[in-house]
């Protein structure tokens, strides 16, 4: 329709030497499409393009179906295309143009004229030759283009140590399936083609779990006429690095001992995906998040320690030497020219304690007088 396409069709037949089993055959109508891949937009048009409006589907397929019947009939009453070969070279677009008809790796330069009654193509080569072939046949001034890809998916911006994607490849004139190669890259220009080397069959599921980083899958490939693309996905974000275990720092050393609740802060063991930092305090057997950065130990006693850092696809690092300190907030006591020193002391002085200063100090007394009495018993 106004020198586009509009419809498709495919066959498929069981059939041996001299025998046909079946053919089943596959027709396409664009409708109500309204948009097509950048690589058909000049070939490709619909219904709804050409008239601005949308159809019922079902009305297509009713005036579809009365054609068809029609026009079966015709081809019924000779058993080939006799009745239909005027009608038919009217509607032809390919008619008075230059053509290249393709079978396997032959293939010919010619210029349509229109079919016979078997419903071959007619042809006059350079020479002007005229001959009917019935092998696939794509318009030369239309096909210019390479084959296009889909990705599914088609790019993932979730870390993870896989990615995977399907790649599926089309063209008008058939791909050619023995070029079809792939390459990974960090970059959004297109690679050189001798860069592509590893192969895979249409439709295959391509993986990456080797790379670190943002990666494009790009794809080369060669249609049937020799024309050639390099297709790029988006973004796929692939994280298989090791994180750095991470640094500490504590107000207190290792080793050391304090009065005071321990306060360590953790830091670095930065990769390419986000990190968390997580702590131990049973040698491994169990870990804990650092939550802002920071831990506080507040209970007394000897405490060993041990950090990792993990990533967000769950890749650890190696954990860091054993942290080992002891917190003692008990009492100290300073008696220093007779009087209780308890400045330093952070919690009150026990009982036992106070009792026995008293007596001591009782004692002291006791004895004063005594001393005081004899010498006051003498001077008499």
């Amino acid at each position: 329709m106004n020198g586009k396409k509009i419809t498709g069709i495919l066959t498929e037949m069981s059939a041996e030497m001299d025998l046909i089993h079946y053919v089943v055959i596959g027709i396409g109508i664009n409708v109500n499409t309204t948009e097509f891949d950048e690589a058909i937009r000049d070939m490709a048009t619909s219904l709804y393009l050409e008239t601005h409006r949308k159809i019922k589907r079902s009305n297509i397929i009713a005036a579809f179906s009365r054609s068809f019947d029609k026009y079966y009939h015709e081809f019924l009453k000779t058993n080939d295309l006799s009745l239909l070969v005027d009608k038919y070279n009217e509607l032809l677009i390919n008619k008075d143009r230059t053509v290249r008809a393709i079978y396997e790796k032959e293939e010919l330069i010619a210029t349509a004229i229109g079919i016979n009654k078997e419903g071959e193509l007619i042809v006059k080569d350079e020479a002007g030759n005229i001959s009917s072939i019935s092998f696939v046949v794509q318009n030369k001034e239309k096909d210019i283009t390479g084959p296009t890809a889909t990705f599914t998916p088609n790019g993932n911006k979730k870390y993870e140590k896989i990615q995977e994607t399907e790649v599926k490849l089309e063209d008008p004139s058939g791909v050619d399936e023995e070029s079809i190669m792939y390459f990974w890259t960090n970059s959004t220009e297109p690679p050189e083609k001798d860069k592509f080397i590893e192969k895979f069959k249409n439709g295959d599921t391509i993986r990456n779990d080797k790379d670190t980083g943002k990666l494009y899958l790009w794809i080369y490939a060669k249609d049937k006429i020799g024309n050639e693309s390099i297709i790029r996905s988006e973004a796929f974000y692939l994280d298989n690095s090791k994180p750095n275990k991470p640094t500490i720092d504590a107000n207190v050393d290792n080793g050391g001992t304090t009065d005071e609740d321990v306060v360590i802060e953790v830091i670095g063991g930065q990769t390419e995906s986000n990190i968390e930092h997580e702590y131990s305090t049973d040698g491994g057997k169990t870990w804990n998040k650092v939550e802002d950065g920071k831990i506080v130990i507040t209970e007394e006693g000897k405490t060993t320690i041990i950090f990792r850092t993990v990533n967000e696809v769950g890749t650890l690092s190696d954990t860091t030497e054993p942290f080992i300190f002891k917190i003692n907030k008990e009492t100290t006591t300073v008696i220093t020219n007779n009087t209780v020193d308890n400045t330093i002391a952070k919690k009150p002085i026990p009982q036992t304690g106070v009792k026995n200063i008293i007596l001591v100090l009782i004692s002291v007394l006791s004895i004063s007088a005594i001393i005081i009495a004899i010498r006051y018993w003498k001077i008499k």
